[in-house]
């Protein structure tokens, strides 16, 4: 091998030692001072290369357009219910609930 002035160095690669090219130096030259490979994210992490940033924090952020409130389920489960059941008023005792012409759903209050 010559060495000086004349001598001719082969461009580094994996199997010869020699100069680093131009691409080779500005790719390792956008790398950041600590960088990591593969930083898997993590939901639950507040700071750090692993934090998601930007994460929706309503139903709306998440795409969702067609989610019904707290107070819309509510009246949807009322009115089920409401619909399900018939009250059909107050006895004073079992014995005096009709045994005829009862559907599923009628309700009957016993004292």
């Amino acid at each position: 091998m010559e060495y000086g002035a004349g001598a001719d160095i082969p461009l580094a690669s994996a199997q010869v030692n020699g100069l680093l090219s131009a691409q080779g130096f500005n790719k390792l030259s956008n790398i950041e001072a600590g960088a990591e490979v593969n930083v898997q994210p993590d939901w639950n992490a507040t700071e750090g290369d692993a934090a998601i940033q930007n994460k929706p924090t309503t139903i709306a952020g998440y795409g969702i357009t067609d989610a019904m409130t707290a107070t819309q389920i509510t009246q949807a489960i009322n009115n089920a219910i409401a619909s399900a059941f018939a009250y059909k008023g107050t006895k004073a005792t079992v014995a005096e609930l009709p045994n005829v012409n009862n559907k599923v759903g009628d309700v009957w209050h016993v004292n």
